[in-house]
């Protein structure tokens, strides 16, 4: 966002849009996906200040850059159960599910208390997203950058 942030600051400062506009646009209330930003961005192409092509160009940069940034709008089981539990099997794939008819051969009294089986290894899935605790917006709005995560202390896990 800080990048995306940069590109409108740089706009703003050099553009002869009016002022009312760009005022009104900047403090009105803004719901998803109608946000400032993105209402700044579209209110530039509007006045020619930047291309369509330049628009896109800007939505692809920020999507690869921000990969992940949808995993913030998950709610926090969500987000641990659905996603956490893929990704871990994605990157590992001789983990299983644990179920019933899964584990019960090898850990008959199986009751749901974890959720991935390797071996006899047991294990339940926790996942945690680093983002400012402090601030007003969404926790997608909020996330750390790696480097601002590293430099807070923050330590990313699965448990």
């Amino acid at each position: 966002m800080k990048e995306l942030n940069l590109v409108v600051d740089r706009l703003l400062s050099s553009t002869n849009g009016d002022q009312k506009i760009i005022e009104s646009i900047k403090t009105e209330k803004t719901l998803y996906p109608f946000s400032a930003v993105c209402k700044l961005l579209t209110y530039f192409v509007s006045i020619g200040e930047l291309t369509y092509d330049e628009f896109s160009e800007l939505s692809i940069s920020y999507s690869q850059r921000n990969k992940y940034l949808d995993l913030y709008e998950m709610a926090p089981r969500t987000y641990g159960q659905t996603w956490g539990e893929q990704h871990i099997r994605s990157l590992f794939p001789q983990f299983i599910k644990a179920t019933k008819e899964n584990v019960s051969s090898e850990y008959p009294s199986f009751d749901g208390e974890f959720d991935l089986w390797l071996k006899g290894i047991r294990v339940e899935v926790k996942a945690c997203r680093a983002n400012y605790e402090k601030g007003k917006g969404s926790l997608a709005s909020r996330a750390y950058l790696h480097s601002e995560a590293k430099a807070a202390g923050f330590k990313y896990h699965y448990q």
